[in-house]
């Protein structure tokens, strides 16, 4: 039997980042999968790097978009997948948006996420000017640590705080859970550019 025969007869709409309805400028933020027929539930996965989103809108609330991932994979796991469409107008945003779906075949959800992200969202080669390194590459491996263990979507992110420290602190903490009543949290910091920031986090810990 080929290979072509024995993959999954699937369908992808991809994730758009519209900050600018007018101006209809966009960058691929995430990939749905799903299989035809049933099976198993629709995948989602967003981009780890928002780069390409932030010079496209320097505004732009990333955290808010990461919890939208974290919510469209709880929902496609709990909800009948026949309201497939009925989730995603509910969950999306009127800053995202998504394509018409298309047909596609993959030998298995991961494995045609993993190309459907490499083709269409996460940048190319030729595009890459440096991999992630300093803080970007400390919050990747950090959350690649936090998806392995299974709890990445249970987690708060963008934790303020001036809800530990002080009234007008602008710090926000990366990821934190609260076990038995007891906040902990994680925030990536590097020493590439100083350790300006190493002050800044001690010094709001102090606070």
């Amino acid at each position: 039997m080929s290979n072509e025969n024995q993959r999954r007869a699937c369908t992808f709409q991809l994730l758009r980042y519209v900050p600018d309805a007018v101006r209809n400028e966009y960058v691929h933020i995430g990939v749905i999968l799903r299989e035809q027929g049933g099976g198993e539930p629709a995948a989602v996965q967003f981009t780890r790097d928002w780069r390409r989103v932030r010079c496209l809108d320097p505004e732009a609330d990333t955290a808010l978009l990461e919890g939208m991932e974290s919510e469209l994979r709880r929902r496609f796991q709990e909800e009948p997948e026949g309201r497939l469409m009925q989730l995603l107008s509910e969950a999306l945003s009127l800053n995202v948006q998504m394509t018409e779906p298309k047909a596609y075949l993959a030998e298995s959800l991961p494995a045609g996420m993993e190309e459907l992200m490499r083709l269409y969202v996460e940048p190319q080669p030729r595009e890459r000017v440096s991999r992630l390194s300093g803080r970007a590459a400390i919050q990747a491996k950090m959350r690649t640590e936090f998806e392995q263990a299974g709890v990445w979507d249970l987690l708060r992110k963008r934790i303020a705080a001036s809800e530990y420290t002080r009234p007008g602190d602008p710090l926000r903490i990366d990821v934190g859970y609260r076990p038995n009543g007891v906040i902990r949290m994680f925030h990536a910091v590097s020493l590439e550019p100083g350790v300006e920031m190493a002050k800044v986090l001690a010094f709001s810990a102090a606070g």
